[in-house]
C-alpha cells in the first residue's frame, strides 16, 4: 500500500526436495531449472530453512512430488493477489532474470 507497485517480480533460490534434483544446483520461481532444462513440478513453501533431511522427509511425505522448497514464494503471490497487484509468472519472470544478467556491466558498479 505504501508504494504502490505496479508490477510484483519475486525470484530467488530454493532447497532440492526431490532426491533426483539433490546432485544439481537448482533455482525455482514458479518451475525448476536444471542445467538448462526446465522441470515443472509442485515448489512448497516453508517458514525456514530446511536445512535438515527430516524436515524435507516430512514436507515429501505431505507433498510426494514436490521438487523443492522456499521460503518466500507464496506470501509474495498472496499478497500481491490480495492487493491486485500483478505478478510475473515463471517463464516471464526467469526470462527477465536471465535478460538481466545478460545485460550486467561489472565496469559500471
Amino acid at each position: 500500500m505504501r508504494f504502490s507497485p505496479e508490477l510484483v517480480i519475486n525470484t530467488g533460490s530454493a532447497g532440492g526436495l526431490d532426491p533426483a534434483l539433490l546432485a544439481f544446483a537448482t533455482e525455482a520461481l514458479a518451475e525448476t531449472r536444471i542445467e538448462g532444462q526446465i522441470v515443472n513440478g509442485l515448489i512448497t513453501t516453508a517458514d525456514s530453512f530446511i536445512s535438515q533431511a527430516e524436515r524435507a522427509h516430512f514436507i515429501r511425505s505431505q507433498f510426494a512430488e514436490a521438487k523443492v522448497t522456499d521460503m518466500e514464494g507464496a506470501a509474495v503471490v498472496q499478497t500481491a493477489y490480495q492487493f491486485g497487484v500483478p505478478f510475473l509468472a515463471a517463464a516471464n519472470s526467469a526470462a527477465a532474470v536471465v535478460a538481466l544478467v545478460a545485460a550486467y556491466d561489472r565496469d559500471k558498479l
